[in-house]
């Protein structure tokens, strides 16, 4: 609730501030709405991403202990089980995975196959690494091969992708703040011009020509920073 409060807030900060700084009147400050909308709709987004972001890295940790239980002679179901409880020490009763492993334990109880069981849970998730490894499970039960030997190998091939996918997050930061800086800088102009010396520019906030070039700069500078974002975005979305 906390974030969706801070993405209401800051949408209604951004239309209220374009609100001034375009038009320069109470009545534009129906901008807030959208401005409002569109924020927390990218706010939603950026949860839902960080949400499955948190729950692949911890899932990755729960398949090591996974592979352990098994090589130790558990079956699976009790193996899901002794994964869940050390999830429990490292991330507590409120870990994501937790309460994943739960509903995957409760599948397993239910005589449920341990492949269909990992692909429900996947299709829960929305995780492609749940996905494959619901495919390991399959591949190794109709092929009969090691079992243990395979799931170390997908964790180690898991771990792998994500120090990948870390990489490239890292280099896109650099990238999305290079974005950032260039999207505010249009706006901080107008801003210190504004102030600096208001009279010139007076004459964009008088008469419908003055407010047809406001209003036609706000169109491009918000298609722009739209694009910019759509951009870094669909980068970030082609690597995951």
């Amino acid at each position: 609730m906390q974030e969706w409060g801070f993405y209401s807030v800051k949408g209604l900060a951004l239309g209220a501030g374009a609100a001034w700084l375009f038009y320069r009147s109470f009545f534009a400050l129906i901008l807030c709405i959208p401005f409002m909308v569109l924020t927390v709709r990218r706010g939603q987004k950026k949860m839902q991403s960080d949400r499955k972001e948190r729950l692949a890295r911890q899932f990755r940790d729960s398949l090591t202990s996974l592979a352990s239980a098994l090589s130790a002679g558990y079956s699976v179901e009790n193996a899901v089980e002794e994964a869940k409880k050390e999830m429990i020490s490292v991330y507590g009763r409120e870990g994501m995975i937790v309460e994943e492993l739960e509903f995957l334990n409760r599948k397993l109880r239910m005589n449920c196959p341990v492949e269909q069981a990992f692909a429900d849970l996947a299709a829960r998730s929305g995780l492609d690494e749940i996905r494959q490894l619901a495919d390991v499970f399959a591949i190794a039960k109709r092929s009969g091969g090691d079992l243990v030997k395979i799931l170390n190998r997908t964790a180690e091939t898991l771990r792998s992708e994500a120090r990948m996918k870390e990489e490239i997050r890292t280099i896109m930061a650099g990238k999305r703040l290079e974005q950032k800086i260039m999207s505010g800088m249009p706006a901080a102009m107008l801003l210190y011009v504004s102030i600096g010396n208001p009279g010139f520019t007076d004459p964009l906030y008088q008469g419908i020509l003055g407010r047809t070039v406001m209003s036609g700069c706000l169109l491009v500078y918000g298609l722009a920073v739209f694009w910019g974002e759509r951009i870094i975005g669909r980068t970030l979305e082609g690597e995951s």
